[in-house]
């Protein structure tokens, strides 16, 4: 498991959907 670009994993985990 490799995030796709720095920050990207953080923004995920806190996406307001």
């Amino acid at each position: 498991q490799k995030p796709r670009r720095k920050g990207e994993e953080e923004a995920r985990r806190e996406s307001p959907v």
